[in-house]
């Protein structure tokens, strides 16, 4: 095998490593992505109710009612939330 081509092997190998241990990586912050999104879940059904409409089971960051729990228009901006 020329020079040449055990560079290139070499190469090879270093890239298939890397490939490997950016896979694992990834898959590690996937894993925790996942754990940290159950997390909120858990809060967000476990918390009291949303500060802008009323409702539990969300956020008011995550909050697009139109009315509150007793039928009041909720005013907003573009995004969704709460402009008051």
């Amino acid at each position: 095998m020329s020079p040449y081509e055990q560079t290139l092997l070499e190469l090879l190998r270093m890239i298939t490593k890397t490939n490997e241990a950016h896979t694992i990586l990834f898959q590690k912050l996937n894993d925790r992505i996942d754990l940290l999104e159950k997390r909120v879940s858990e809060l967000q059904s476990a918390g009291g109710p949303c500060y802008r409409c009323g409702r539990t089971g969300h956020w008011a960051s995550t909050c697009y009612a139109a009315k509150d729990v007793y039928g009041n228009d909720l005013e907003s901006d573009e995004s969704g939330y709460d402009s008051r």
